[in-house]
This record gives C-alpha cells, sequence and structure tokens, in this order.
C-alpha cells in the first residue's frame, strides 16, 4: 500500500497557483473543507491580475510536488466567473447555494449526493483515513518541507 500524500495546514495559505508555463499566476486565500468527509471542496484564490476573488474546485487543482504549489487553467476559472465578495468571505461555510453552483458550473458531480444512502464509516482511530476519502484525492496534496507550500 503506498502512503498517502499530506501537507502540513498552515502551510497551504497563500500557496501559488501556476499555469501550465510554470509562471505564478495567483494564490490561495482560503480553503473550504467538508469537516465530516474529511476533504477539500474548494478553494478561494485571487490571481495577480485582479483584486478579485474566483471559488475554484479542489478537483480542477493539479499540485505541482516538484516545486510547490498548484496548477490552475486561468482563462477556465474567469470564464466560469465564480467571485467571491470578499466581504462575505465568512459566510461561504453556511453558504450552500453556492457550494452547488461550484459544482454546477464546474460540472463536477455533487459527491455528497452520491453518498447519501451509504452510511460514513466513523473512525477513532488516529491515522485512519475518513470515509469518503477517495484514492485519486492524495494527488492533490502536498509533501516536503520548504516547497513554497504558503510558507
Amino acid at each position: 500500500m503506498n502512503s498517502p500524500t499530506i501537507a502540513l495546514g498552515a502551510r497551504l495559505t497563500a500557496v501559488r497557483l501556476k499555469n501550465q508555463a510554470e509562471e505564478e499566476i495567483g494564490k490561495v486565500i482560503e480553503w473550504l473543507m467538508d469537516v465530516e468527509q474529511g476533504r477539500v471542496i474548494y478553494v478561494v484564490a485571487e490571481f495577480n491580475d485582479t483584486d478579485e476573488y474566483y471559488a475554484i474546485p479542489w478537483g480542477i487543482m493539479k499540485a505541482d510536488l516538484a516545486t510547490g504549489g498548484y496548477y490552475v487553467d486561468e482563462e477556465q476559472i474567469k470564464r466560469y466567473d465564480l467571485r467571491i465578495d470578499r466581504d462575505l468571505l465568512n459566510d461561504l461555510v453556511s453558504d450552500k447555494d453556492f457550494l452547488n453552483r461550484v459544482f454546477e458550473t464546474y460540472h463536477m458531480p455533487k459527491y455528497w449526493e452520491e453518498n447519501e444512502s451509504v452510511p460514513m464509516q466513523q473512525s477513532n482511530e488516529v491515522g485512519q483515513s475518513p470515509a469518503g476519502q477517495e484514492a485519486g484525492e492524495a494527488a492533490n496534496a502536498e509533501t516536503g518541507e520548504g516547497k513554497g507550500y504558503g510558507g
């Protein structure tokens, strides 16, 4: 069994976003997580050429394990135009309509609806992965020290 790829949470604030040409195009401002499922849902990011915040689903981000940061398609994100009002950032945790809109806009399945009939397995053991965590999600996490994970 392969070990999971992990990251230190405090280093994920202000982690770099890059385009495919390896250019730094912005940074992550906030991570929104499903605390019951133990997974990142989407991030709030700011691009270098604007002072606006955008929602980016975790599923479309790709980790750069070699140098740190995440690859995203800035054009796609701006085209979908899921801007977030800076003053309402704290309200995102309770805005279910916006959460649905993120998944619908990016044509992604709403994992919480897919698993409604399957009871979540609880574990009290440290080190066990949360129920519902997909194996492929580890590819989105980062590992190592000093690789630019917001630090």
